[in-house]
């Protein structure tokens, strides 16, 4: 352990039921972008803002990739016997899905200030 990392110990025994946790987390962020897809589509739709829809498609795109990666290394990490947790990917979606909202919001606002002088 002279990285640093902290890992947690997965008995051989619990396996088969890590990697169905693990698949259920993989398809929740699959969901997720879904998700998150189909809300920027329908920004870009309904003409709220292209810019930002189409960062919402993108993103979506992203948290889809990132999703198969967890999941594929966290499936290496179980059959490894040593689990690292990664509080970046928790933090990242949010301040990314914080930082969109928060576009569309602003964006909402001040496209009703123009249209109601």
């Amino acid at each position: 352990m002279s990285s640093g990392k902290r890992f947690h110990a997965v008995p051989e025994g619990s396996h088969a039921q890590e990697l169905l946790a693990s698949e259920r987390t993989f398809l929740s962020w699959t969901r997720t972008s879904i998700a998150v897809l189909s809300f920027g589509i329908a920004i870009v739709k309904l003409n709220i803002g292209k810019g930002i829809g189409i960062t919402m498609v993108v993103f979506g795109g992203v948290l889809s990739a990132i999703g198969a990666y967890h999941y594929r290394r966290t499936n290496a990490q179980i059959i490894e016997g040593k689990i690292e947790s990664d509080n970046w990917l928790v933090f990242g979606t949010s301040l990314g899905v914080v930082g969109l909202s928060i576009a569309v919001i602003i964006y909402l606002i001040f496209e009703a200030a123009k249209n109601n002088p």
